[in-house]
């Protein structure tokens, strides 16, 4: 049974936590890496459940996944890479983006109807644009601190454990 969790970066595995940790007194915001503890959890999760990621983030937009391409291009990539979350990226990886107007539950509504086959998802993100039928799969998740023990046990529920 397919299992999706759609995955948003800023405020999300780049939080304040890390920006203190690890750019304390450094100017360049586009650079943050993602949060070692958020991305065990990530791991766990997508083990233990069978989920595979999809990237809802902004950083979905220029990122080039083959590693190639400036440090902005390739930033996503070497971050997933250094986390070793690569290999639980779905093959269709990113939501698609409409406009600046369309709010994000829209491009994962649209990528769902293309992946009818999909049986469980979830969404982490730091804001609440989405639909009134995704708010039950949505954990808002605190963008200074990131993902923590309860919202891991969030997604143990929404996500179920692996049968295969």
């Amino acid at each position: 049974m397919p299992k999706i969790l759609f995955l948003d970066c800023d405020g999300v595995l780049c939080t304040g936590r890390t920006a203190i940790a690890y750019r304390l007194g450094q100017e360049d915001n586009l650079l943050d890496p993602f949060d070692p503890v958020g991305a065990g959890i990530l791991r766990a999760i997508c083990k233990e459940t069978g989920t595979k990621l999809v990237i809802s983030s902004s950083w979905r937009l220029n990122a080039k996944m083959d590693g190639s391409g400036d440090k902005y291009q390739s930033l996503l990539w070497k971050n997933l890479k250094d986390n070793n979350l690569l290999e639980y990226l779905h093959p269709d990886w990113c939501t698609c983006s409409f406009n600046k107007k369309t709010i994000r539950g829209e491009e994962i509504k649209m990528w769902l109807s293309k992946h009818a086959n999909i049986t469980h998802y979830a969404i982490l993100d730091d804001d609440e644009d989405f639909l009134p039928e995704q708010k039950a799969r949505h954990i808002r998740i605190s963008e200074n601190d990131g993902i923590l023990c309860a919202d891991y046990l969030k997604l143990k529920v929404l996500l179920g454990e692996d049968k295969s």
